[in-house]
């Protein structure tokens, strides 16, 4: 069986999924988990963040053109240099990867589950 929470920011669906895990011990999983590593783990460099960046573009995105690919890469930089709320970055990252495939991070999730 597979459950999936939905809901806006800040309505409990993490504290939900903890509270399976620590009862029931059900694994949790996250759509956001790409997102929150892209945003918490990209070099403090330019250079280097743009090179992990590709990384990212070309895992998330195999069968994308370079050009889609690089239109992801120059507004995550855009982003992570405009925004310091990791809320509000995670929400504008989690908008652009859509642009650029609208399964994006359902088809990342789903490579991930058992």
């Amino acid at each position: 069986m597979r459950i999936a929470f939905c809901g806006e920011r800040c309505t409990g669906k993490s504290t939900l999924a903890a509270h399976l895990n620590s009862v029931y011990d059900v694994p949790r999983f996250a759509l956001a988990r790409p997102i929150k590593r892209i945003y918490a783990e990209a070099p403090p460099d330019p250079y280097q963040r743009h090179l992990w960046l590709w990384g990212w573009a070309r895992t998330l995105f195999p069968d994308a053109s370079d050009a889609l690919r690089a239109r992801f890469v120059t507004g995550v930089s855009a982003i992570l240099k405009a925004e310091s709320d990791p809320g509000r970055r995670a929400q504008q990252i989690g908008a652009l990867g859509r642009q650029v495939n609208e399964q994006v991070w359902i088809r990342d999730l789903l490579g991930h589950l058992p």
